[in-house]
This record gives C-alpha cells, sequence and structure tokens, in this order.
C-alpha cells in the first residue's frame, strides 16, 4: 500500500505540468513496454520510428553503457541521499512541516542542478535525490517514524529509478547525450519528466484489473484525480470511483485515503475548471429551446419534452461524461442526447472494456452506449494528401444526425494535434455550424473548447478570440484564458441553421447592443452569463461610467481588510495569515480614512461584517476616530455614545441619568439618532469583495454590489501580493504617470528585478509600440516590441480611478488610486502573481509568502520613491508657475489625452448635477434643517461670515483649525494623554511620504551592491545602452567597469580595422570579430599582425 501511495502521490503531483510546459516534457516511456518515443503525439504504448537523429545517434551510442552505469550508480546514491536527509529532517522537523521543508529541498536541488560547474555524477545524484525526497514527505507522515515503511518506500523508489535508467529518456530525471562536433567535446542536458514515474505506478495500480487496460498514463491520471476530486466534493462525478479497480481504489475514493493527498490537491485545479466550465455547457445545451419540444396541452399550459441532439466529445480519454449524463435527457426511458467520443484506438479499445464493465456491474438496464470512434486527428491534416480524412464525414458514418443541435466539445486534446490539421477541423466545424447542419430550426451548433487555440490564437485577450469567431460566423458567448493563452475555456455558437431568431445578450458590450443570431446561442449567454471584454482577469463592472463619466455613484477601494484589522505591514498581516488583531481587553481602534476629502470611520462589527460611517459623532461633533471598537460597537471618546450594526445607535450613557429607566423611551431617542444620521447621508454602503474593503460615493440605495470589480471566474488562480503608498500629490497625477508606458523604460530603465526581466529598459525603448484599444470595462494600450513583437504588457484606465496594468502571463496589477484630499494620494496596489506549481510549492513555507510579501514591497517602494520627486516637481510647474499640463505629445500620450477629456466630461457632469458644489471634493457637511446648535467658526456664526472664511482659508490650502503635527513620523497631530488626534487622516506611514525607514534599507542595499557587484548606488543616473563590442551595460553599472568596456569597444574595433588592413580573408575577419564580441577585449587582432594593430591603434 505504501508503494502505491508514494507512486499515486508523484502522478497526481505531475498533472499540473501537463498543459503549461507540454513542450518541455520527454518523449513518452513506459514500463508497460520496453519501447520509447520521440514525438509529442505519440499517446500510444506503440513505439513509433525515430524521428530524431539526435536520439538516434544516441539510441546506438557506444557510450550508452557508460549511462547505465551513471545512472544505476546514481540511482542508488539519489535514493540514500534521501534517506539521509529524510533521518535529518525527522530529527528537526515537525511532522506538519515534512512537506514545506521538502519543497525547500526540491528547490535548492533545482538551483543547484542547473549550474554548470556540478560534476556530472554529482548532478545526476541530486536530480534522482529530488526525486525521492518529495515522496518521503508522505512516507513519514504515513509511518510516523515506522522504520520498515521508509526502508520499503525507499526500495520501491529505487527499483524505479533503476527501471527508468534502461533508455536514455527513462527516468525521472532523463539525461540526453549530445556529440557536439563544433567543440569536439561532451555536454549533458537534464529534463525533468514525469512519465517515467506515472507508467511504473500505473502498472501497479492496475496489475489486478480485470479489464486489462493498456492506455497513456496520462488518461488514467486524468481518472484518478477525477475520483479524487469528487471525494473531497470539488467535483459532481460519482462515476470516476467505479471505473478505477476495486483493489487500490481506496487510495482516493476513502476519506482517510483522499486526505493523504491534501498537500497537492491545489495542482489538480486545471482538471476541476475545465470538468465545471464543460459541465456548465452541457447542462445549458440540453436545456435549450433547439434541444427541448415545447407542447401545448388542452388547457393552453406549456410544457417541454426533450428532443433528439447530438453530443461529440473529443479527446475525452478516460471521461466520464457521457456515463454521468446517461439518463438526463430521456423520453419514455430513451435517451434523446446521443454522445459521440472520438480518441485514440487504444484509448477506444480501453473505453469499450470499461463501459461494457459499468454497465455489467452497475447499471444493467443501460442500452444506449456512448458511439466510439477510433480517429487521430491528425488524418485531417491536408498533408496527409491523397489520405485526408473529413472528420464531419467520418461522424456522419458513425450515426452522427442532421437537422438537429450538436454540441462539439474539445477538451485537452488540439495540444497533440499538427497545426495544418487544427485548420482543417475548425474549417469544418465552421462550414458544419453555417448550413452543414441541415436546413431545420433546430440545426444549431455550440462548440466548446477547454483546449489550445493555435495556429489561430496564441493570446488571451477576449478581444482577439472574439475576432476569431466572428471570422468564422460564430458568437463568442463566454471566454476566459490562462497560462498565456497556451489555454482558451471558449463558448461559440453557431449564426447559421437554425431560424435566425435569437435573443439579445446587451450587457456584454458598451461600444454597440450585441445580438447572438440563434436561439441555442441566446439561451446559453443567458445560462452562463454575459461576456465582458476584458484584456485582464479582474473586470470593472459599471460600465456606464465610460459612457457617462461620473466620480458618483460608483465604488472605491478604500482599504485592505488588513488595515481595517488594525496591521500597518502587509508582510506582517501576511505571517499571521490574516488573523484580526487583537487586543487582552479585546479593545481595538477603528480604521480611519477619507474620500474626496470626506473623513471616514470603518470598523467591524461583532460579526465581521465592516461598517463604514462619517468620522463625526451626531452628539456634539467629536471625531468618532478618535473612539474605541469593543464587542463590535463603535464608542465615541467624548461621551460613549455608541454604534453598532449598519451604523445605528445602540447605547447613550446619559439617558441613565434622565429620570426613571424607560426602555421605550431610550429606544425613541436611539432610533431618532440613527434616523438623522441617515437623513444627512453619514451612513454609507461598505462591502468586503475579493480582499479589498470598497465605499460606495453617491446615494446609498443605488449602492449596487453587482457594480463591483470582480476576477473572471474560471480564470487561472494568483497569489495577491498588497503594498500600499502615500502620496503628497494630486491622484490626477497619479493616474496619468501609470498610464504612462515610456516613463518605465526610461525613468525606470530597469530599477527593480521585475522591470528589468520584462525588458523595460531604456535600451529598449526604440523598439517599444503602443496601440490602442477600448473593452467593456476601459482604455487603454497594448505594449509589444517591434512592428510585428507579440503584445508583452497593457495597461489600462478603468473609471474613477483604477489602473490595471497586466501582461499575456496571467499577472495583473491594479492601482486603486484613492483621491484622500487635494494634494494628497493613497494608492492601493495589488500584484497577482499567477499560480503555478513552482510558486504555490514556494509559498506553502511558513516563511516564504511574508518573504516575498516584503521584498514586492520594496520593489513598489522603490518605483514610488523614483515617480513621486518627479510628480511634486510636475505638480509645483503646473499649479503655481501655470505651466501646461503637456506642452508637446509624445508616444503613449494619446492615452493622457484621452483621460484627461474623461476626466474634464466627469468634472462638469458633476457641476452640473451639484451646481452649490461644482467640485467633487468634499467641503463640508450640509446643513441640518434643525440642529441643536448650528454650525459657526470663532470669527462669529452668521453664514456669510462663516462661508467667506472657510473660503478665504480653502484658498491657501489650509483650515482654520491648526495641527500641531508634533510627531510628523508617527502621524501624531495633536498629542493628547489618552488619545491624539490626527486631522489629516489616514497617517501617511508608507513610502513615498513617510520614505525614512525605507530610505535606510536603501542605502545598506546600496553598499552591499557597490562592494560585492560593482554597481552604482540607487540614485545613479547611468541608463542601460549597447557598447561597440556587443555588450550591454548592467543597470547602474560602476563607472571603472563602464571605462573597460568603453576601451574594450574601442580596442575591439581598431582590431577588426586593423585585421581588415592587414588583408586578412573573410573568415579571419569573422573569427576576429566574434573572438572580440566574445573577451570583451581588442583580442581580435590576434588573427591578424600585432604590428597593424599598434599603427591601427595608434
Amino acid at each position: 500500500m505504501i508503494v502505491l501511495t508514494l507512486c499515486l502521490y508523484n502522478l497526481l503531483l505531475s498533472e499540473s505540468f501537463i498543459p503549461s510546459i507540454k513542450i518541455l516534457r520527454l518523449p513518452y516511456t513506459s514500463f508497460l513496454r520496453p519501447t520509447w518515443s520521440s514525438s509529442l503525439h505519440d499517446v500510444t504504448l506503440e513505439a513509433p520510428k525515430i524521428k530524431n537523429p539526435s536520439m538516434e545517434q544516441h539510441a546506438s551510442s557506444p557510450v550508452q553503457s557508460n549511462h547505465l552505469i551513471l545512472e544505476t550508480t546514481a540511482a542508488v546514491v539519489g535514493t540514500f541521499l534521501s534517506l539521509a536527509t529524510i533521518s535529518f529532517l525527522d530529527m528537526t522537523t515537525p511532522v506538519k512541516f515534512y512537506a514545506p521543508s521538502h519543497a525547500a529541498i526540491a528547490i535548492t536541488l533545482m538551483t543547484i542542478k542547473s549550474t554548470e560547474k556540478l560534476p556530472r555524477l554529482w548532478k545526476v545524484c541530486l536530480a534522482l535525490g529530488l526525486s525521492c525526497a518529495g515522496s518521503f514527505s508522505l512516507v513519514k507522515l504515513l509511518g510516523r517514524g515506522k522504520l520498515t515503511r521508509s526502508l520499503a518506500a525507499a526500495l520501491a523508489l529505487l527499483v524505479m529509478n533503476l527501471t527508468g535508467s534502461v533508455h536514455p529518456s527513462g527516468g525521472p530525471f532523463s539525461v540526453t547525450f549530445v556529440d557536439n562536433f563544433a567543440l569536439k567535446s561532451h555536454s549533458w542536458h537534464y529534463v525533468f519528466s514525469p512519465d517515467a514515474i506515472t507508467g511504473a505506478a500505473f502498472s501497479v495500480l492496475h496489475a489486478f484489473d480485470d479489464c486489462g487496460i493498456e492506455d497513456s498514463s496520462k488518461n488514467l491520471r486524468v481518472l484518478w484525480v477525477r475520483a479524487l476530486l469528487a471525494q473531497r466534493g470539488e467535483i459532481d462525478d460519482d462515476v470516476a470511483k467505479l471505473l478505477l479497480p476495486p483493489t487500490t481504489r481506496g487510495l482516493v475514493t476513502t476519506p482517510r485515503g483522499a486526505k493523504l493527498f491534501n498537500p497537492i490537491v491545489q495542482f489538480t485545479e486545471w482538471i476541476q475548471s475545465r470538468t465545471e466550465f464543460i459541465d456548465g455547457a452541457l447542462d445549458a445545451f440540453l436545456q435549450s429551446p433547439p434541444a427541448n419540444t415545447l407542447t401545448y396541452d388542452s388547457d393552453s399550459d406549456s410544457t417541454t419534452t426533450p428532443a433528439p441532439c447530438n453530443v461529440v466529445l473529443f479527446g475525452a480519454g478516460y471521461d466520464t461524461r457521457a456515463l454521468r449524463y446517461r439518463h438526463r435527457h430521456e423520453l419514455d426511458g430513451i435517451t434523446q442526447a446521443t454522445f459521440f467520443e472520438v480518441d485514440l484506438p487504444s484509448v477506444v479499445e480501453g473505453k469499450t472494456k470499461l463501459y461494457e464493465k459499468f454497465r455489467k456491474e452497475h447499471d444493467p438496464s443501460w442500452d444506449t452506449f456512448p458511439t466510439l470512434i477510433p480517429f487521430d486527428l491528425n488524418a485531417c491534416s491536408p498533408e496527409n494528401t491523397p489520405s485526408q480524412v473529413s472528420l464531419i464525414e467520418t461522424l456522419r458514418t458513425a450515426g452522427l444526425k442532421k437537422d438537429v443541435p450538436t454540441l462539439f466539445v474539445f477538451e485537452a486534446v488540439l495540444f497533440y494535434v499538427d497545426a495544418p490539421a487544427v485548420r482543417a477541423i475548425m474549417s469544418e466545424i465552421e462550414g458544419f455550424a453555417n448550413g452543414g447542419n441541415g436546413d431545420s430550426a433546430s440545426a444549431e451548433t455550440l462548440l466548446c473548447l477547454t483546449d489550445s487555440m493555435k495556429p489561430f490564437v496564441d493570446v488571451p485577450f477576449t478581444s482577439e478570440t472574439t475576432k476569431y469567431f466572428d471570422g468564422r460566423n460564430m458568437d463568442l458567448l463566454q471566454h476566459r484564458a490562462r497560462w498565456g493563452g497556451a489555454v482558451h475555456f471558449a463558448l461559440a455558437s453557431g449564426r447559421g441553421g437554425g431560424d435566425g431568431g435569437g435573443g439579445g445578450d446587451t450587457t456584454s458590450s458598451i461600444t454597440k447592443k450585441r445580438v447572438i443570431k440563434s436561439r441555442l446561442g441566446a439561451f446559453v449567454a443567458d445560462k452562463v452569463g454575459a461576456l465582458v471584454n476584458s484584456y485582464t482577469p479582474t473586470q470593472s463592472n459599471n460600465p456606464s461610467l465610460l459612457t457617462s463619466p461620473s466620480f458618483d455613484n460608483a465604488w472605491y477601494a478604500v482599504a485592505f481588510p488588513w488595515q481595517i484589522d488594525g496591521y500597518e505591514s502587509a508582510s506582517r498581516a501576511v505571517w499571521n495569515k490574516g488573523k484580526r488583531k487583537t487586543t487582552p481587553d479585546g479593545i481595538t481602534k477603528p480604521f480611519a480614512t477619507r474620500l474626496w476629502n470626506e473623513p471616514l470611520v470603518i470598523f467591524r462589527e461583532e460579526t465581521g461584517k465592516l461598517n463604514c460611517i462619517s468620522d463625526v459623532c451626531p452628539h456634539r461633533s467629536a471625531p468618532l476616530s478618535m473612539g474605541t471598537v469593543e464587542d463590535g460597537v463603535l464608542k465615541c471618546f467624548y461621551h460613549g455614545w455608541s454604534f453598532g450594526k449598519e451604523g445605528k445607535c445602540v447605547n447613550i450613557p446619559t439617558l441613565a441619568s434622565v429620570g426613571v429607566p424607560n426602555e421605550e423611551r431610550d429606544s425613541r431617542i436611539k432610533s431618532k439618532v440613527t434616523e438623522k444620521q441617515c437623513a444627512s447621508g453619514k451612513n454609507h454602503a461598505c462591502v468586503e469583495h475579493e480582499g479589498m474593503v470598497y465605499v460606495w460615493r453617491g446615494d446609498v440605495l443605488l449602492a449596487d454590489p453587482r457594480l463591483l470589480p470582480t476576477k473572471r471566474k474560471g480564470d487561472m488562480e494568483s497569489i495577491p501580493i498588497d503594498s500600499v503608498l502615500d502620496y503628497a500629490v494630486d491622484y490626477s497625477y497619479i493616474v496619468e504617470n501609470n498610464l504612462d508606458s515610456p516613463h518605465l523604460f526610461y525613468l525606470h530603465d530597469g530599477s527593480v528585478s521585475p522591470i528589468e526581466s520584462i525588458g523595460m529598459m531604456m535600451k529598449n525603448l526604440p523598439q517599444l509600440r503602443l496601440d490602442a484599444f477600448t473593452d467593456d470595462c476601459g482604455f487603454g494600450h497594448l505594449g509589444r516590441f517591434g512592428d510585428t513583437g507579440r503584445v508583452k504588457k497593457l495597461l489600462r484606465f478603468d473609471p474613477p480611478n483604477i489602473v490595471r496594468h497586466g501582461g499575456v502571463s496571467g499577472f495583473e496589477e491594479e492601482f486603486n488610486i484613492i483621491p484622500i484630499a487635494p494634494y494628497r494620494t493613497r494608492v492601493l496596489l495589488r500584484q497577482h502573481l499567477p499560480k503555478g506549481p513552482i510558486l504555490t510549492t514556494v509559498t506553502s513555507l511558513p516563511f516564504m509568502l511574508p518573504l516575498i510579501t516584503l521584498l514586492v514591497n520594496n520593489w513598489n517602494n522603490v518605483i514610488g520613491l523614483e515617480d513621486a520627486a518627479v510628480m511634486t516637481g510636475q505638480a509645483h510647474t503646473i499649479e503655481d508657475l501655470n505651466a501646461p499640463r503637456m506642452g508637446i505629445g509624445g508616444l503613449g500620450d494619446d492615452l493622457i489625452t484621452k483621460y484627461w477629456g474623461w476626466r474634464k466630461k466627469a468634472t462638469d457632469n458633476h457641476a452640473t448635477a451639484n451646481p452649490s458644489s461644482p467640485t467633487p471634493w468634499f467641503t463640508g457637511f450640509p446643513s441640518e434643517k434643525s440642529p441643536g446648535i448650528p454650525s459657526g467658526t470663532s470669527f462669529g456664526d452668521q453664514k456669510e461670515l462663516v462661508d467667506r472664511a472657510r473660503q478665504d482659508t480653502a484658498r491657501g490650502g489650509d483650515f482654520l483649525v491648526a495641527d500641531e503635527q508634533f510627531d510628523v513620523d508617527n502621524g501624531v497631530g495633536s498629542p493628547g494623554i489618552k488619545q491624539s488626534y490626527l486631522r489629516d487622516t489616514p497617517q501617511a506611514i508608507y513610502p513615498p511620504m513617510n520614505s525614512k525607514g525605507f530610505m535606510s534599507m536603501l542605502k545598506m542595499d546600496d553598499v552591499v551592491k557597490k562592494l560585492f557587484m560593482g554597481m552604482e548606488p540607487s540614485g545613479s543616473m547611468l541608463k542601460t545602452e549597447m557598447y561597440m563590442d556587443g555588450t550591454e551595460t548592467r543597470v547602474r553599472e560602476s563607472r571603472k567597469s563602464r571605462k573597460s568596456h568603453e576601451a574594450a569597444g574601442a580596442a575591439h574595433a581598431a582590431g577588426v580595422a586593423a585585421a581588415a588592413a592587414a588583408g586578412a580573408d573573410e573568415e579571419v575577419l569573422n573569427t576576429a570579430e566574434g573572438a572580440g564580441v566574445r573577451a570583451g577585449v581588442g583580442v581580435a587582432v590576434s588573427a591578424a599582425s600585432e604590428k597593424a594593430y599598434a599603427e591601427a591603434k595608434q
């Protein structure tokens, strides 16, 4: 049992790599037969002819025996290395940290293995040690110190490693021998491949299976994962477990067995998400009008009855969909949905055995088997002419019905199909959807893809996918993508066939009313939700702000939840796993902030729900932010008036002092306070949504949670990293700064590693190309290098105050730019890191996510400081000295112009709707009709005098009442003994405004860089550029190294010139130039005479 568990642990873990790094996977290797293949498309156990010349040479190489000796030795050494490691961990590590500890070992070994300086034997030993180490985590969890189990597992892994060494492509870590004739030496290359372990695993797991299944381990792996997910309640599949061998299925189908795989369930999300997407499409299809007949009885009551339809599944492997839906669409006990499953012959053979066994054991009355079609989709390629096969004709021959609604499903199969064949297949589907299915009203077509869309679409953008289907005369109904566009989840309906009636999906586009031209498409679109064309995974859902610019009736993110809970640092909040900060007496402080200069206070009820009210007590107007929160109740610091759920007044301490206690009277007074608070607009809608705290600006009765920005459902999961930045400039400067692509290349110029890694450096600025776009959420730019380059980065403005940056990999940044007050802005920056297998493993370590958060925060601080100084100077010259916001435009400034156009319209619209307050900034609370004592100033209480005093002071950018600012660093304005008061909330505790602590850290970083890396300080203005010798500078490279490179470049040019003057032939010149480029000095003259070089140099 322990051997089987270890095998399955490895094979399930490897499933997550299939779509993301398929091009790195080694040729398929099976333990069921001692054969191997070098073709990525070969998914059966048969061994095709060797197609790779280098591998062919290797297979017959006389050094192959050395490989066997080397790998055999490595297997033994690697296994015992793992045993030693586990023994050490057993003594030093708590049980719950076994898996994270081995993840750290894996990362370390991977890093060591990738270096070029280690001996070959050591590298192989470390690689095999790595393959064993992860499994021992499970061994220790199971055995809890039982030596016999550990030794049994070690022996099993040793056997697997030895068996995997039979062929040059075998084993968990393959060793490929390459003979490089140019260098006359040998090199070794190591690539990770899980197929060897999975092949061995399934030979054991299915050893006693009377079906005799022989098939690709990929298909079996998916079946086992589906059974595991079903057991855990992640997907609805009651069939998968029944198809597994009874003797071994308990590993994943029992609560205790499924619990063993907790550490790796997160890696199976790819299977779960595609299952949910396809099942949702199939459910909607079977419920649609074309798939059902509408009938009327004598009383004119309508009923629907199932009608005939086709469901065609491509590459389903051992999918259970046909079995799960066998009784879903029946009429008089006979299913009306005819299922077709198209797969490779070996898979079809295995399915036939499994389905027969399932019917015999679990549903003897089932007689409507799905039609299984053994077919290689590569046969559709026109390159196979004259043997090219028509897919649709093959389906017709197998019984595909005409003039009935048809659903085509492609599930992770087009990865393995050649591009010419994919083109031919999609061309046939297009013809089928546009009249090829017949002329009846029911002859409509639906296409569902959880697959590659290459060679048609290789980016993850909905707009590009829409263009593709528009060109095919089809309507895109739903779409998402992952892994940089390697996989698309797409649902599209044909426009041909049917009655052409269709319904209208009017919410999917702001540029024009989008009408879906088929009944089937309109029905399915309504079921799966409106399509939103968004270039980023997070979409804004308030499109009216684009067509009717406004600052009002919109949600604004004002804080991260960890700020409400008392944390000042994102890394500390992550370290404490988001637990609310508590005090021994249970008393906490509310969170104070401002939005458009209106003071707000936010606190949690006892249930955890958030409340937001204006930061003013209705009693005597003391700031509620000076108070405390106890048991979910906010108490005023001055007289103890208390406010609880939904901002209602729950206690007035002085009521007990007024006469005899009277609950009815007290309740009436508190209700009056609450009503007055609501009537004056001092209660605000506030929600916690997807890790952000939002406040509604505008009429609270219009606050609609459906308008909140949301992350697109079904997209690849991400790990959010939070940062907070405080700026002493107006929010508009930060919006335009984040919409400005060129400054990233010139000002920042690779200042931090992430910017450098995607090529945002000055040397690449001449290649930058920007294309404007408008989607359903906002407007922005697509950035790429060169006229034909692939999109590298995009940025978009989502009204009224969000800028989003994204890329094709699923990475996204959202800048929630909060207008705190005039000349005061806070940015809530959230960066979404795509949650791949490596990042998931790394962040599972207890300390890694806080460390990554701290690192990313520091990177953002560097960028923020570089921007802040420029924006402050920019604001001074514009606002104080009357310089224009933009004199002459440059690259990318069309987007800045468009933003200011939107902002002007929003300001004008606000002034029209609010004549008494033409600015969106909050200038004061509205006058109450019957206050106890009206507002006033020290100059007097007459309205004209009060208005003039406030306006004159506001023009100077100040208030009538001064704030002492006793301790600026700690944010204390007017100090007190029990509480201090800060007028300018929220406290500016983050860079760039408060950067004292960070600057000390930055100076230390500069010292380290100068001592160990020879780099200039962060303040240096050196830029990246190309030298004459073909090398490039590094960011902030030392002046000494810079001069050395310049001298080397000059010597190199002189040397090549001298060689040419000496009459060297072209081959010598090429050799000389290549040598000079590699060495970075003037060694190119080694191919010419020293005398000629000396003359040229002089």
